[in-house]
């Protein structure tokens, strides 16, 4: 089941004051209505692409509206509002402002769906769960424990993302191994931590502002840190997979990211 402060850590879900009082049923009811959420920004996605493209602002319409729909149905309610706006002025507008619209608001629902795809990965679900209260952190059955119980707490993971969620998902990971996490919004705010730490693992999104992962990597290097950099990106293009390689990646993560996958580079790496 998908923790509730998790959830509240989406920004285009409007639950606070509504989750906390959901009990088991209901969340199970609203875990259901997100996942029908991401499988119609899928199957609705297409439709309003085709139907953009044959200018069918009928078929538009009625695409845009399921989505919105199901937005109402997981409290994105500011979404959908302005969504509904534009959907009854299609036939008003010019072709090229719906167009500049539908791409925003897809990108904002396919984002929305990536946040909660995130969230899900990493929650715990009942099979994960020790019925024993042990000193056990894994499931080493899914997942690879690290070499020496000795070393606990001796490792140290620098994370690197301007996006505060993905920060909150990688800490919520890196609870169930036996390394500590430090988290940083920027490149700068990495290279003033790495002037007093050397870190044993670089977890890097590519994607940042003023200065981005790749540049960081360099940087990183360049100050004679050697410890292996894993990569997060959303467009793992062949080029930039050539430039994180260049740049000194030992590996990289397609975002969203998988629970299991980032646990599993990170005890091969550390």
């Amino acid at each position: 089941m998908v923790a509730k402060e998790n959830l509240l850590s989406i920004p285009d879900l409007n639950l606070s004051g509504r989750i906390e009082i959901m009990d088991a049923v209901q969340l199970d009811k609203y875990e259901k209505a997100l996942g029908l959420f991401v499988e119609s920004v899928q199957t609705e996605g297409t439709k309003i692409k085709t139907a953009l493209e044959k200018w069918d602002y009928d078929s538009l319409a009625a695409s845009l509206s399921a989505v919105c729909e199901k937005l109402e149905e997981i409290f994105a309610e500011d979404l959908a509002e302005e969504c509904r706006k534009h959907i009854g002025k299609l036939k008003k507008t010019k072709h090229d402002r719906i167009e500049a619209y539908v791409k925003y608001f897809l990108a904002c629902a396919t984002a929305l769906s990536s946040d909660i795809k995130i969230i899900a990965s990493v929650s715990p679900s009942p099979s994960e769960e020790k019925e024993d209260d042990d000193d056990s952190f894994l499931d080493t059955k899914s997942a690879p424990a690290p070499a020496s119980a000795s070393a606990r707490f001796d490792k140290t993971i620098l994370a690197v993302d301007d996006a505060p969620l993905f920060l909150t998902m990688l800490k919520t990971i890196v609870q169930e191994t036996p390394y500590k996490i430090v988290c940083l919004n920027s490149g700068a705010a990495a290279l003033r931590y790495l002037e007093q730490n050397r870190p044993d693992l670089f977890i890097l999104d590519i994607e940042m502002p003023i200065m981005s992962g790749i540049e960081l990597a360099e940087k990183i290097r360049a100050i004679g840190q050697t410890a292996p950099i894993i990569f997060m990106t959303g467009n793992a293009t062949e080029q930039d997979v050539v430039k994180a390689i260049k740049a000194g990646a030992s590996d990289y993560v397609v975002k969203p990211i998988d629970k299991m996958l980032v646990l599993e580079k990170i005890f091969r790496f550390i």
